[in-house]
């Protein structure tokens, strides 16, 4: 978590953000040991689940992650640390990205733990109503998701410019009508070297492109979620 830290600083530098020496005076939270496998994925915990939706976000000139950056990377590691199994760490990885990173919209796929080639649509934050974005976040990889199956074999997130640029066929239609995607983020979850699942980030309700910048503060939640992941799997 150390490292994790060490390299928020560095992308928070590198977003020329300014950091406050008392941050970094700030010492990362003791890891806790894994209490849970997560070999199966769980159901996402319902406060945040597959059934509610979530409010569009705030009108707020700035999202926390570059006003006070360190500070709000404490928390959200605190927040990871305090999570006992994948259930309550996705659901608090997603909640941080729509709440303190500024997107938008959030979008979480799991795969089927019986099927992995079947996507399970599972949490929407930023959308109303909640039902056809999850449905149009599910399905098959192989024959209509085929560019969420690229994303799966990656390692790191992929910043898409134009989703209008993707070759035809690559992207279910119907996450297309009900997305309607411009630009966006889009990153594999993992637990060691197995994709679990994959998360959608954009700003699409702002009318604001997703930047470099975003992608960078992506990034920092996204190493530090990462982590988690691996810890509840005892990897760690």
């Amino acid at each position: 978590m150390i490292r994790a830290m060490d390299r928020g600083r560095q992308l928070i530098r590198s977003m020329g953000l300014a950091i406050d020496s008392s941050d970094e005076a700030t010492s990362p939270s003791k890891e806790q040991d894994p209490t849970e496998s997560i070999l199966h994925s769980p159901p996402i915990n319902p406060a945040v689940g597959k059934e509610q939706a979530m409010s569009p976000p705030r009108d707020e000139p700035t999202a926390p992650i570059r006003t006070k950056p360190l500070e709000t990377l404490q928390a959200f590691q605190d927040s990871l640390q305090s999570a006992k199994d994948l259930n309550g760490l996705l659901g608090i990885f997603v909640q941080s990205l729509h709440r303190d990173a500024g997107f938008d919209r959030v979008g979480l796929a799991l795969l089927n733990p019986s099927d992995s080639d079947l996507l399970i649509g599972r949490v929407g934050l930023g959308v109303i109503p909640l039902a056809p974005y999850l449905r149009s976040l599910s399905g098959s990889l192989s024959r209509e998701h085929r560019f969420f199956l690229t994303i799966l074999k990656r390692v790191d997130p992929l910043l898409v410019p134009n989703f209008s640029d993707q070759m035809a066929g690559t992207l279910k239609q119907d996450f297309l009508d009900v997305w309607n995607p411009t630009s966006a983020i889009v990153a594999p979850l993992r637990v060691g070297a197995r994709p679990i699942g994959l998360i959608y980030c954009d700003r699409a309700t702002s009318n604001q492109p997703v930047l470099p910048q975003d992608y960078q503060a992506f990034q920092l939640f996204f190493a530090q979620a990462t982590l988690g992941l691996n810890r509840l799997a005892g990897i760690l």
